[in-house]
């Protein structure tokens, strides 16, 4: 029975620069690697924006929602043309 389920894991999605690929506070529930582009991972600290991370090609973000069941902790944008393979 198994063997007949069909189950996507994986998913390809292209982002422009500038498109935020989620922003901090959303819930989370995929993690990415990057293929191509480079995407800006950054946090606020009131009015100040903090980049953590520039993730790019084999980097992988978002991974702490598939860990804990807590919002998002950081923003992520693609800097460039950016594409990522979603993991659910």
């Amino acid at each position: 029975m198994f063997a007949s389920m069909s189950l996507k894991l994986l998913d390809r999605v292209v982002f422009k620069p500038g498109d935020v690929v989620f922003r901090e506070g959303d819930v989370g529930n995929r993690a990415y690697v990057v293929i191509e582009g480079e995407v800006e991972v950054s946090k606020m600290a009131g009015e100040e924006k903090i980049v953590l991370e520039q993730v790019g090609a084999q980097g992988i973000f978002g991974e702490m929602a598939l860990i804990d069941d807590r919002p998002r902790s950081a923003t992520a944008t693609a800097i460039q043309r950016t594409q990522c393979m979603l993991i659910h």
